[in-house]
């Protein structure tokens, strides 16, 4: 039997160069664990530039307060964000995005009339965070989108595609587009009464628009289906509510689950349930994310850095700043080193009961056991999962 020749069929149809994985740029969580697992890269890890990224969780566990991480360590990265935001107001979001950003250094204790302490940002450090941050992120929130139709938003999309091109920095090429969330795009898409047809519609529209544009990366947020009695579904990317054209949809699908019994707890469960990019999934053990209340910042169990991280507005600040400035920030540096100090300084002896090892370049701990706490918090998501 002669061989057949499949030359013809095999040709790329548009004439493009064929997609090596490898090199494909990618947006960073700033969740370090969730970021090496996503295949390093650009820069070093995250969410894929070009695809379609769906964020699933039910209500108020802390999806905005993801999606903000995410926009602010893209920012650090010279990565404009477009954030169309359907049920708050714009300064919800900036006010969550200054305290976080301000991490650390730009906290400071106040007392309120009643003499109660409370923690809050410095106005000094506030006006510095906000100034930095209104270079990159780009919020749409319900007053603008009220009204706003679904092909008004991608024209959008695309015009925020087209102004990172055309900008002068190579960097800038690359940006990153936050839908929050589904319920309320689905209704902007007028003349269609059937919500799953529209769902399908949103979802397939979106994933076109990512690879047909190539240079920005599209996350999606979906809610969870609400908890029903029996069995949890055979995939968990059932779990969404809606259509099933969403999760055939998208290029990647990101799990974001907290203990629904315990309010208070720091915890968070990470799964990646698809990854059509490289398919690398982690749906057997998850990946643990911490929660730090009063900086608002979300980082892997133990990784110290990232919890006391020092952005880039506070070292362009200082490049500039007065003298009398100078020694104010010089003073915040060495109150954070005291505490990082101190924080390392007390995991490792908490840890060094359970032969759980400090890695001192990046201040990670590996946790096998003895954390009761957290144990007990993983149980009880796994077995909503």
């Amino acid at each position: 039997m002669s061989k057949v020749d499949l030359s013809e069929f095999c040709k790329n149809p548009t004439g493009e160069k064929r997609i090596n994985i490898r090199t494909l740029l990618k947006i960073p969580t700033g969740i370090r664990e969730v970021d090496k697992f996503l295949g390093g890269g650009y820069p070093g890890g995250g969410i894929w530039v070009g695809h379609t990224t769906g964020i699933t969780s039910p209500e108020n566990t802390g999806k905005t307060t993801l999606l903000i991480k995410v926009m602010i360590k893209a920012a650090e990265n010279d990565i404009a964000s477009m954030y169309f935001l359907g049920e708050d107001g714009d300064g919800t979001v900036m006010d969550k995005a200054v305290h976080m950003a301000g991490g650390r250094y730009a906290l400071a204790t106040y007392k309120d009339e009643s003499g109660k302490s409370y923690t809050d940002v410095r106005a000094e450090c506030e006006e510095q965070i906000r100034s930095w941050l209104s270079g990159y992120l780009w919020n749409m929130d319900n007053s603008t989108t009220d009204g706003l139709e679904f092909e008004d938003i991608k024209k959008k999309i695309i015009d925020f595609s087209n102004k990172l091109r055309s900008s002068n920095s190579s960097k800038n090429e690359v940006g990153l587009v936050v839908l929050d969330n589904l319920m309320v795009i689905q209704s902007s898409i007028k003349g269609d009464n059937d919500i799953y047809s529209r769902q399908s519609k949103v979802c397939k529209d979106l994933t076109c628009l990512a690879k047909n544009l190539g240079n920005v990366a599209i996350v999606l947020v979906a809610h969870s289906r609400k908890e029903q009695n029996g069995p949890a579904p055979e995939n968990i990317n059932d779990n969404i509510s809606g259509s099933a054209d969403i999760k055939n949809s998208l290029s990647c699908i990101i799990n974001w689950k907290r203990d629904s019994k315990n309010c208070e707890s720091n915890y968070r469960m990470v799964l990646i349930s698809k990854n059509r990019v490289d398919g690398s999934i982690r749906i057997k053990k998850p990946f643990v994310v911490d929660y730090d209340k009063s900086t608002h910042t979300l980082f892997s169990k133990g990784d110290v850095d990232e919890q006391f991280y020092k952005y880039r507005w506070i070292r362009e600040w200082k490049r500039d700043c007065s003298q009398e400035e100078e020694v104010m920030i010089n003073e915040m540096y060495a109150r954070v080193a005291d505490e990082k100090k101190a924080t390392m300084e007390n995991i490792t002896r908490e840890n060094s009961f359970y032969g759980e090892e400090l890695d001192a370049d990046n201040g990670i701990i590996e946790i096998d056991e003895g954390d009761e706490a957290l144990e007990e918090a993983l149980k009880k998501l796994e077995a909503d999962y």
